[in-house]
């Protein structure tokens, strides 16, 4: 949610560097999907939502593709703002060939890559245990294939399908 305060955090910190962490919108969908679930305190206006899983997967699936769509055109927004501030990591793109992205990364914060960047561990994934995974886990890419409803993948290529296209996903 930072990302709609960029305006203000440039503002604040004229020099700050912003790296915007973007990923497909169905992953997205299924990691707070799985979220219901594991959630103990549960916001109040989400609390109505959650009593069924079709109302709440249909309440998430367009609260998804609203914030989405708002954040890629943020995304085109603070690239003519600030193209010197800003950068787009996709998590795909991080996923499938870490250095060369970590390697643009320290590029644009204008750091020495070293090769123990390389070598971090993942502690917060929505699907896996809470044990530590070494490394990229590559299965993050797709996984959300395994779980996404054939009707919802239609939701958000109806909805998404330009933007989806633009950014390199497949429908």
């Amino acid at each position: 949610a930072h990302l709609y305060h960029v305006p203000t955090l440039f503002e604040w910190f004229p020099k700050a560097k912003f790296i915007h962490m973007f990923r497909d919108p169905r992953a997205i969908f299924i990691s707070q999907k799985k979220k219901k679930f594991e959630q103990k305190r549960v916001k109040a206006r989400h609390r109505f939502f959650r009593q069924s899983t079709l109302t709440y997967e249909i309440y998430l699936s367009l609260n998804v593709t609203i914030h989405w769509l708002r954040v890629v055109r943020l995304h085109y927004r603070y690239q003519q703002l600030y193209p010197a501030n800003y950068y787009l990591l996709k998590f795909e793109d991080l996923i499938t060939d870490p250095e060369t992205q970590v390697q643009k990364l320290c590029n644009f914060l204008e750091i020495d890559f070293d090769e123990k960047m390389l070598q971090r561990r993942v502690v917060n994934s929505s699907f896996g245990s809470h044990n530590p995974i070494q490394g990229f886990n590559i299965s993050a890419i797709h996984r959300w294939r395994e779980h996404l409803h054939p009707m919802t993948n239609k939701w958000f290529v109806l909805f998404c399908k330009k933007e989806l296209l633009e950014f390199g996903y497949q429908l």
